[in-house]
C-alpha cells in the first residue's frame, strides 16, 4: 500500500453507501468513492467491520449488493482489512471495558487505531468522541478532495 494519510472507516460509512435508504447515504457515498479513488491515501478496516457491513447489506439490501460491498472493501488497493489476533483481543476487551459507550467491535476498531498510530476515524458514530486521541470526521476531510 502506498503512504500517505491513514484513515479507519467505520462500517456506517460503508453501510451508508450501499443503502440508498441510509440518512448518511450521499456522504458515505462520496467517502466510499474518495476511499477507491486514492484521495484518502490509505484506509484500514478491520476483519469485524467487514463481517458486520456484508452481513447488514446482505439482510437488509441482498445478496448482490452483499457481495457489491465486499468486493469494494476487498479489492480496493486502498483499504487494509486487518485480522485480530490475541494480543488485539485482550487489549480490546480491556478498550471495551474502560469505555461503556463503545461496542465489541468499536473497541477493536480503537485498538487497531492505537496500535498502528492512527488517529482519525470516518464515523457517524458519536460513540468514539469520548475516546483521547482519536478525532472523528463524518466527512472526506477537505485535503482530500
Amino acid at each position: 500500500m502506498e503512504r500517505g494519510n491513514l484513515y479507519f472507516i467505520d462500517s456506517g460509512v460503508w453501510i451508508g453507501a450501499f443503502n440508498p435508504r441510509d440518512a448518511h447515504h450521499l456522504k458515505s457515498k462520496r467517502v466510499v468513492k474518495a476511499v477507491a479513488n486514492g484521495k484518502l491515501g490509505r484506509s484500514l478496516i478491520t476483519a469485524l467491520i467487514f463481517g458486520e457491513v456484508v452481513t447488514y447489506i446482505r439482510r437488509k439490501i441482498g445478496v448482490e449488493q452483499s457481495i457489491e460491498v465486499a468486493k469494494a472493501m476487498l479489492d480496493s488497493k486502498n483499504v487494509e482489512v486487518i485480522h485480530i489476533d490475541e494480543h488485539t483481543f485482550s487489549a480490546a476487551y480491556h478498550m471495551f471495558e474502560r469505555y461503556p459507550a463503545l461496542s465489541f467491535a468499536d473497541a477493536v476498531s480503537v485498538t487497531v487505531m492505537k496500535d498502528r498510530g492512527v488517529q482519525q476515524i470516518i464515523s457517524f458514530d458519536r460513540d468514539f468522541d469520548g475516546v483521547r486521541d482519536i478525532v472523528r470526521s463524518e466527512i472526506v476531510p477537505p485535503s482530500s478532495v
